[in-house]
């Protein structure tokens, strides 16, 4: 039976013109930021990928590919980890990069959520970076692109040097890495679910309370995370969107390799990420802070595509007309770079029947060739957006 495999989608018609408006414009605002555009290979050196994203994608959601030509390959499952790569591979010391394309990740899909889908990464390496100016810049480059579509969001933001003191200190927990993966669930399952969870990595049942306490806190624990924080939303509200920033203690990133803010930027009324990131310095040994953009999901919250009239011609004949004929006009056509169709058959349906076509499909121009018009080396455009038409010469043309 044919069947499109689980957590993947076919994108065609509306779906893929808006998935591609979003790319184009988050390359636009990427490049406007000063990225420059990265290409890598979907697959990397196995060992390339592990130990970067926690335990539970090493074991569970790494897709393997087998092993082709001695090497272990697996598939990417973000943009972040081949860009370390690529940067180690090629000594660069300083790079601003922004990437677009698709990543796997072997996981039980539920709605909203895909096993392949396109993320969009910017990311800032190397560079001297004073207060929060390179983590304001990444969040309002992607501002820019919700904005760009009349999005309203909001931008939940922790610091793991915060979570790091508030589970140590605060709670006692001495592994406190392992604990982060499960308050990262916080945003699709309550507390109290969890419980079960956090006594079988060894909390007692004191420490989870006082977990629960802390996490609830709107306010850093950290002196040093508060003072940043302050700094980050007068940064945005320069630039209109200091309210959109708000601190939580609840929000932990699974991902092993951040170090500093972390952040995950949601659309009001809807419970999915769209947008994340954060710095991870450690991870190349140097100042770096990145963010992504789930394409595939933000796609689907975009409001749908307005109908709008298509520049395009739809060229067909009237009467006795040589099929060489049209086919050289045709030519002509393309030729001065517009977008053609036309029917695959040397006989064309009537004039009433395309137009109707045409109007269904938002094909804005109707080229005909009519017998009598070719014998005076003419054929006619009809606009059917402005219901008007045309002569035209084929020599001038």
């Amino acid at each position: 039976m044919y069947k499109i495999p689980k957590g993947t989608r076919d994108l065609c018609g509306d779906e893929y013109t808006m998935t591609n408006r979003l790319i184009d414009v988050t390359k636009q605002e990427f490049a406007g930021a000063g990225g420059e555009p990265l290409d890598t290979p979907v697959f990397e050196r196995t060992n390339v990928l592990l130990g970067k994203y926690g335990e539970e994608a090493d074991t569970k959601l790494i897709y393997r590919l087998a092993d082709e030509g001695g090497e272990l390959l697996a598939l990417r499952y973000d943009h972040t980890v081949p860009f370390t790569r690529y940067v180690k591979e090629n000594g660069i010391k300083q790079m601003r990069r922004y990437c677009v394309g698709k990543v796997y990740r072997r996981d039980q899909p539920s709605p909203g959520r895909y096993r392949e889908f396109i993320q969009a990464d910017f990311d800032i390496y190397g560079e001297k970076q004073a207060g929060m100016i390179a983590e304001f810049t990444c969040l309002n480059t992607v501002r820019r692109v919700l904005d760009t579509f009349g999005l309203r969001y909001t931008i939940l933001i922790n610091d793991v040097r915060n979570l790091k003191y508030m589970l140590e200190t605060a709670v006692g927990a001495s592994e406190w890495r392992r604990v982060c993966p499960i308050i990262d669930k916080l945003d699709k399952q309550t507390f109290d679910t969890l419980v079960a969870e956090f006594s079988a990595i060894g909390l007692s049942d004191v420490q989870i309370a006082m977990l629960k306490t802390t996490i609830d806190s709107s306010k850093p624990m950290l002196d040093e995370s508060a003072k940043d924080f302050k700094m980050l939303q007068e940064l945005a509200g320069g630039f209109g969107f200091g309210d959109q920033l708000v601190f939580t203690n609840s929000l932990a990133r699974g991902l092993d390799y951040y170090a500093g803010f972390i952040w995950e930027i949601k659309l009001d009324g809807v419970a999915a990420t769209i947008s994340a990131g954060g710095r991870y310095d450690g991870l190349l040994d140097g100042p770096c802070v990145g963010i992504s953009i789930g394409i595939s999901r933000l796609a689907a919250y975009m409001p749908p595509v307005a109908s709008d009239w298509r520049d395009e011609y739809f060229v067909t004949t009237i009467g006795n007309v040589n099929i060489l004929d049209k086919m050289r006009i045709i030519n002509k056509l393309q030729t001065k770079g517009l977008k053609i169709r036309y029917a695959l058959t040397s006989d064309d349906k009537k004039p009433g029947k395309i137009i109707g076509e045409c109007c269904q499909a938002w094909i804005r121009y109707v080229v005909i060739i009519g017998e009598s018009e070719l014998a005076v080396g003419k054929f006619i455009i009809r606009d059917l957006k402005m219901k008007t038409q045309a002569d035209v010469d084929i020599a001038e043309y």
